[in-house]
């Protein structure tokens, strides 16, 4: 509707599948099916359907004979076929996963009425569940902790020596079945879990947004400074009233993607993976760096800043100067920022926010003229 009547064509029309139907992988397709299955999709907390499974069995009902769970069945392959057959389709069928926490409790609530099964089994369950729920939801799970007093810097600390801790070591030992776990992909880049340090979940308002960090950087740049942002979310960056040519945008026109790609180009070409998530998805219209993409991607916070430095950025900054930007902020250190025609402005740490900033400023003319 938004074409019909603005004649503006969408990034959205580039949505497509990744893996098409000629390279079509059985096993892959049918993990992402279990995946989709058994936790539905990253739009809300976990709601697993084990326990559902096990209530069907308790009560010996046929879990196929219910309409429900037939429905989130359904709902999962269609999410597979979706993603790995129809291209270019406007409409995502994906989101009828968002309805698998409805269908679960209407299974619960199905099995109570036609089964003896006590009603404190199905309780404990919801109870289980919704703990469960809480503890993997960054912002509810957070709050209650804090209210309740949870020392994040203990918690940390024992799950680190005796779990991850152990768990790395039998992995560089490769111990069975420790290095076959962690052949599978499911931990980092270096296949080990990352350790918990104080800052990767205890995300606050104003540590996120950075407030007292921004207002230092809007002292270095003019009003109409227009930055790009590496390492963090430019929604940071907007908040603090900055300008940025990157962005986080549900619908944006398609030559605003096309103009910024020329930018990152460089970069998107180093990492296959990267290239495809932009280009077939686009939303996020960020300036990727290949070398964080596998790491902290684009929340580079102050607790990996030690190990993530960026050794060669390499950005069209000609189009990233003729779509007017002048300032770089990133999260982590560029150390070939004289290769981009990058002045360094400022290193900006302050504790009151979750991330370590840089500060650039990039030379449209590097003998003549310092942009101001």
């Amino acid at each position: 509707l938004y074409q019909y009547f603005f004649g503006v064509v969408s990034h959205r029309i580039e949505f497509n599948s990744i893996i098409n139907s000629s390279n079509f992988v059985v096993s892959s397709a049918f993990y992402q099916f279990l995946r989709n299955f058994l936790f539905g999709i990253e739009h809300f907390s976990y709601f697993f359907i084990g326990p559902l499974i096990v209530l069907f069995v308790l009560t010996r009902n046929n879990p196929l004979k219910s309409k429900n769970f037939l429905a989130i069945i359904v709902f999962s392959l269609v999410t597979v076929i979706y993603e790995r057959y129809l291209p270019q389709i406007s409409f995502t069928p994906t989101r009828f996963t968002l309805l698998f926490p409805l269908l679960i409790l209407l299974s619960y609530v199905k099995i109570l009425k036609q089964s003896s099964i006590s009603l404190r089994w199905v309780s404990a369950i919801l109870i289980a569940q919704i703990i469960i729920n809480i503890n993997n939801d960054t912002e509810v799970g957070g709050n209650i902790k804090r209210l309740v007093g949870f020392k994040s810097e203990a918690y940390f600390e024992f799950l680190n020596k005796c779990l991850i801790d152990p768990f790395n070591k039998n992995i560089k030992e490769n111990k069975w079945p420790y290095q076959q776990i962690a052949s599978l992909g499911f931990f980092g880049a270096d296949k080990q879990i990352r350790e918990r340090v104080l800052g990767q979940e205890d995300i606050y308002f104003d540590l996120f947004y950075s407030k007292s960090s921004f207002d230092k950087i809007k002292s270095y740049i003019p009003k109409n400074a227009k930055t790009i942002n590496i390492g963090f979310h430019p929604s940071i960056s907007h908040f603090n009233g900055v300008s940025s040519l990157d962005s986080y945008q549900v619908y944006y026109p398609l030559v605003y993607k096309k103009k910024f790609r020329k930018i990152i180009q460089p970069e998107l070409k180093k990492n296959k993976n990267l290239e495809q998530y932009f280009d077939y998805w686009g939303n996020r219209v960020y300036s990727f760096s290949n070398e964080l993409f596998d790491t902290c991607k684009f929340d580079c916070s102050r607790s990996r800043e030690a190990e993530n430095k960026i050794k060669s950025l390499d950005f069209n900054m000609n189009y990233f100067g003729k779509m007017g930007g002048t300032h770089v902020v990133s999260a982590v250190e560029i150390l070939n920022f004289k290769d981009l025609d990058l002045v360094f402005l400022a290193k900006i740490d302050d504790p009151k926010s979750r991330y370590i900033f840089y500060l650039y400023q990039f030379i449209e003319n590097k003998h003549n003229n310092i942009l101001n």
